[in-house]
């Protein structure tokens, strides 16, 4: 009977502290949640993960973007001025032969700066050549070409083109030899030609020669443009086409062939 006694005395203990919280904390609930509360939640969880996640995704595209816009901004500044500074440093000397124009006589020809215009499957793939004064590339484990260096620029196939010619872009190439060395021979071994650009979209040259523009400039001889026009496209990696042009403009002078 004690403890039955004891029994009742700590129940309606316990109910008079519960009454005494519910007075004090009259909006306090009086049951835990329920599966349909924990399902809403959880979808709110759900949709501000998705929002977050979206927008974490989009700033970091965007930056991805930017950081190639300037990438390929980077490469053209550096190809452009590179060709503006070494035909500025042009020398009025003969050129050699194309191999495809090669005879019996002599290996030069009579132009002093040859352009080519050349047409490829769907952008410009032209070709420029001259003679430049201490414009010599130096590589390892090779002979560098100090003073008169008879440079080509032109666009080549990539390694994603030669397996798929309808995929990939160009790839520009820089070439040269030794404009002040005549054995054929010694030219080939110091022949030195290097990739400078790659996703190369189109290579344009243009030549002003009294007030107009020449797309191409051939069997001039001594004769000089006034400047020369260069066109760069270049593709980014969203596949975005950007163009850079600049315009160089030659010093005339007399010159001399060999």
């Amino acid at each position: 009977m004690s403890k039955c006694l004891h029994r009742r005395q700590h129940c309606a203990g316990r109910n008079v502290i519960e009454q005494r919280e519910l007075e004090e904390h009259p909006n306090l609930p009086e049951h835990g949640f329920t599966l349909v509360e924990l399902v809403v939640v959880a979808v709110l969880l759900a949709l501000m993960s998705g929002i977050l996640y979206g927008t974490i995704s989009g700033i970091l595209r965007g930056r991805a973007i930017i950081e190639s816009e300037q990438d390929t901004a980077r490469v053209a500044q550096y190809v452009l001025e590179r060709m503006s500074r070494e035909l500025t440093s042009r020398a009025p000397i003969a050129l050699s032969q194309r191999e495809e124009d090669q005879r019996s006589t002599p290996i030069y020809s009579t132009d002093t700066l040859e352009g080519l215009d050349k047409q490829g499957t769907s952008n410009d793939e032209d070709q420029l050549r001259f003679v430049s004064i201490n414009s010599g590339q130096l590589f390892f484990n090779t002979v560098p070409s100090y003073g008169l260096v008879e440079i080509d620029y032109h666009l080549e196939d990539s390694r994603q083109q030669q397996r798929s010619p309808a995929k990939g872009n160009k790839i520009l190439v820089r070439e040269e030899v030794p404009a002040d060395v005549r054995s054929e021979e010694i030219r080939k071994q110091r022949r030195v030609a290097f990739p400078i650009a790659d996703n190369v979209a189109g290579l344009n040259f243009r030549f002003r020669r009294e007030g107009q523009w020449l797309s191409e400039w051939k069997n001039q001889g001594a004769r000089l443009p006034e400047a020369v026009e260069i066109t760069l496209t270049l593709q980014g990696s969203e596949g975005k086409l950007d163009t850079y042009r600049t315009a160089v403009f030659l010093m005339q002078s007399a010159n001399r062939s060999r």
